[in-house]
């Protein structure tokens, strides 16, 4: 592969190498770009079918911890609230 990198492209040795090494690097961010807003599509998927569990509280809060976020609840309907309202901010929120 490097071989073919390198006649296409007019690259060298270390071209090629570092082409396919910034390949990698770009396909890395970009699941890590998409995995924040996969999360949150599925816990919005959850909250509109009703199905979120406090297992799935629990993963979702994980989840969002791990990547810098903070999942804030104040009204729960199994609470007694009028309705749920979930968000969340970056670490960087206080309140």
């Amino acid at each position: 592969m490097i071989k073919w990198l390198q006649r296409r492209f007019a690259l060298s040795g270390q071209g090629a190498k570092d082409l396919i090494k910034g390949c990698l690097a770009c396909v890395a961010q970009d699941i890590a770009l998409m995995l924040p807003v996969g999360l949150l599509y599925y816990l919005v998927l959850d909250l509109m079918q009703g199905t979120l569990t406090g297992g799935q509280i629990a993963f979702y809060t994980l989840m969002f911890s791990m990547m810098h976020g903070k999942l804030i609840r104040k009204n729960m309907i199994a609470a007694g609230g009028e309705m749920c309202d979930y968000w969340i901010v970056g670490d960087a929120h206080n309140e």
